[in-house]
């Protein structure tokens, strides 16, 4: 049910939206959306790119995120 939800509340944004805004609106976990949005890109119902690539104090690898949009 959640990727139906999730595909529904990405209709609605206009634009880029990552997957914490959207468990937000949504009132949900963001590991939830995020699994969904996983299994939508490997179907290729969204798009994603790639954010905010910084290196953060606890790790000495580059962290980020994604931007999800429907396709």
């Amino acid at each position: 049910m959640t990727q139906q939800e999730v595909y529904v509340a990405l209709k609605k944004e206009k634009g880029w939206i990552t997957s914490k805004e959207l468990a937000k609106k949504m009132n949900l976990s963001s590991s939830s959306v995020t699994s969904a949005l996983s299994k939508m890109y490997k179907w290729k119902e969204v798009k994603r790119k790639e954010v905010g690539k910084q290196k953060n104090c606890w790790s000495m690898f580059p962290s980020g995120g994604y931007k999800w949009k429907l396709r």
